[in-house]
């Protein structure tokens, strides 16, 4: 049961933190027609991804949890559209100039999704390594007396 409960005490501070940046990016910058899907992504992959590659590191090193933020941040942005990315890749150069066209032009917006997911990833891991520290700093200091 203990270590159940250590699990979900290291991953809960990334997963809330992923959801709430993914929530008010989709909120505020694009459709919020497909934040359930974005969501769901995040809510699943991000427990697992921190969980195996962080859950038993105590506290995680800030390099480490820049990585593996990146990685959270690349696999639950790009995870609900592997479909269409694997479609782009299997179909290169296929069809008439104006197709390929289109399927560089949304190649490329994927591009873009992966390198500002690694990016809000990265700095989340950096965030969530810094609260960890500073909460377990703060919680091995002795509180000071009353009297003095």
């Amino acid at each position: 049961m203990e270590a159940v409960e250590a699990f979900i005490s290291r991953v809960w501070m990334p997963t809330i933190l992923s959801l709430g940046v993914v929530t008010v990016v989709f909120w505020t910058r694009l459709s919020a027609a497909h934040l359930g899907l974005q969501l769901l992504s995040t809510l699943l992959l991000t427990p697992m991804v921190w969980g195996v590659t962080i859950g038993k590191r105590n506290p995680p090193h800030p390099v480490r949890s820049v990585g593996v933020g990146a990685l959270t941040g690349l696999l639950t942005q790009l995870a609900p559209h592997l479909q269409e990315m694997w479609y782009l890749v299997s179909h290169a150069r296929s069809g008439q100039g104006d197709d390929q066209l289109a399927a560089g032009g949304e190649a490329l917006a994927y591009i873009i999704i992966g390198v500002g997911a690694i990016v809000l990833g990265g700095l989340m891991g950096l965030v969530v390594t810094g609260i960890e520290r500073v909460t377990r700093r703060l919680g091995k200091t002795p509180a000071p007396e009353a009297g003095v």
